[in-house]
């Protein structure tokens, strides 16, 4: 019998927690550990570190993150609330796709 090591994933565990922070009315805050957690839990895979790929595909899946027909191409779905954003806003997302973007351009729809 094999035992697979868990995901990580840090932060709220509890309930009581979760409901202090009453995401239903706001905006859901930017939290690192969570980018950190997705970082370790790739680099996981790519070793052969989970149980299947379907595993992982459900892992990366719900947080926004979806495979591209080319190979290792990848889409991420970032949520603007009310499609919204101010000017650094903007200027804060073309730096993270001047910064990681192979083909340095986005589709925003």
């Amino acid at each position: 019998m094999t035992t697979t090591k868990s995901p990580v994933i840090r932060g709220l565990q509890t309930r009581e927690e979760k409901l202090k922070l009453d995401y239903g009315k706001s905006i859901l805050p930017y939290v690192p550990s969570e980018v950190d957690d997705f970082e370790t839990e790739a680099i996981r895979y790519l070793k052969g570190e989970w149980e299947s790929e379907d595993l992982f595909t459900m892992y990366r899946l719900i947080r926004g993150v979806y495979g591209q027909r080319q190979v290792d191409v990848n889409m991420m779905r970032v949520k603007i609330p009310s499609g919204a954003m101010t000017a650094d806003q903007l200027d804060a997302f073309g730096e993270v796709v001047a910064n990681y973007v192979p083909l340095k351009k986005g589709h925003i729809t």
